[in-house]
């Protein structure tokens, strides 16, 4: 069972922007936090909503979630009276043995230079990626990108600012992916597009803008995933599709949607990464779910071995060597797969409280932040 924070901070995360048309999803993905009876399984109630406005089902989300605080309290005192409730391996590999996670450095906002979100609110003001250099490459709420020496924590060059120019971003909530040809994609939610920089910051090209037509957004979500040809797959969190643009910014094809004929992909895709056969894995939003995706033409390849273990959504890197680590929302943890899915280990949030997933240099280091000490480099064996 989650804490009221957790699910205040998946809520808040989920309708940011004034996403009212998400108040169904969230309601299901709520409801399926209690627990079913025989009589009323859990998506019972999300599916008497459809004729209330957008205000109405958000008033019942936040029901629902006080509901689930109550609901929790109350289990947890029960299991306290009958003796702890039994452990349960979130791996269909029990054999596999648990990783351990050591911090080795923090770096202060005084060394990086990142302006992370305050300590106790949302984290997802930090976004972060490894580039073929081993430079560690952040997005904050400056509304900017800089290049961290994971060596010493300090900065090396910085660019962007609020605006709708090149170069400028209109969004707190930025994130940040680097190709292996070492160009920087930022995706600019604000902008309704993708930017692409040289190394160095200079714009290259953008992709992406507000609508409903080929190669446009309705919400662009904030994770962009990158092929070994440059090529983009990002997801429209209003329009739940996933689109693809080659290496040189042209729309290939965009598949999902309610009416989208494969079954898994109505729902919406949360973020994608590019898996190291070239397979696009992705999460769906809200459930506990990730596949795989044919980079061809975005047809499903199948579920994901590790996908039912991430929480209700999550967004997800994948390491050099094909490991993946992924950061849910409910309850909040960052959780640890090898390239076949099968369960490393998971960084609960009350003990490292890490954002973004981790991220890994060369050397096999993990990074992500924390909103109290900064940049944090971590040790996973």
């Amino acid at each position: 069972m989650s804490t009221d924070n957790d699910v205040a901070r998946s809520l808040r995360s989920w309708m940011k922007e004034n996403r009212h048309e998400d108040a169904d999803r969230v309601l299901d993905v709520v409801f399926d936090q209690i627990p079913a009876t025989p009589q009323r399984r859990a998506g019972w109630l999300a599916q008497r909503f459809f004729e209330m406005n957008s205000f109405a089902r958000i008033g019942a989300v936040a029901a629902a979630a006080v509901a689930i605080v109550i609901i929790g309290i109350a289990l947890a005192t029960r299991n306290n009276d009958v003796g702890p409730a039994p452990s349960v391996s979130p791996s269909s590999n029990a054999s596999l043995a648990p990783v351990s996670f050591t911090v080795l450095r923090t770096f202060p906002q005084s060394v990086t230079g990142v302006v992370a979100p305050p300590e106790g609110s949302d984290p997802e003001g930090i976004g972060m990626a490894v580039g073929p250099d081993g430079l560690l490459y952040v997005t904050d709420l400056r509304h900017s990108v800089t290049v961290i020496d994971p060596a010493t924590g300090e900065p090396l060059r910085s660019w962007g600012r609020s605006g709708s120019g090149e170069g400028e971003f209109a969004a707190d909530l930025l994130a940040v992916t680097v190709a292996p040809n070492g160009q920087v994609y930022v995706a600019d939610p604000g902008n309704h597009r993708i930017q692409v920089f040289d190394p160095n910051g200079t714009f290259i090209r953008e992709m992406g803008s507000l609508g409903t037509g080929e190669g446009q957004f309705q919400g662009l979500g904030r994770f962009v995933g990158v092929g070994e040809d440059g090529s983009a797959y990002a997801a429209d969190w209003v329009g739940k599709t996933i689109t693809k643009f080659d290496g040189n910014g042209a729309f290939v094809w965009r598949v999902g949607g309610p009416a989208s004929a494969d079954a898994e992909l109505q729902g919406g895709v949360h973020s994608a990464a590019v898996m190291k056969d070239g397979t696009i894995l992705v999460t769906f939003e809200g459930r506990g779910k990730a596949a795989l995706l044919d980079p061809s033409d975005g047809s499903v390849i199948g579920l994901w071995p590790g996908g039912s273990f991430i929480g209700t959504s999550g967004e997800h890197t994948v390491a050099a060597n094909g490991s993946v680590s992924v950061f849910q929302y409910l309850p909040a943890a960052v959780q640890l797969f090898d390239a076949d899915g099968n369960f490393l280990g998971r960084l609960d949030r009350a003990e490292y409280d890490l954002y973004p997933a981790p991220v890994f240099t060369p050397d096999g280091r993990g990074w992500s932040f924390n909103q109290s000490q900064g940049l944090v480099e971590l040790e996973i064996q």
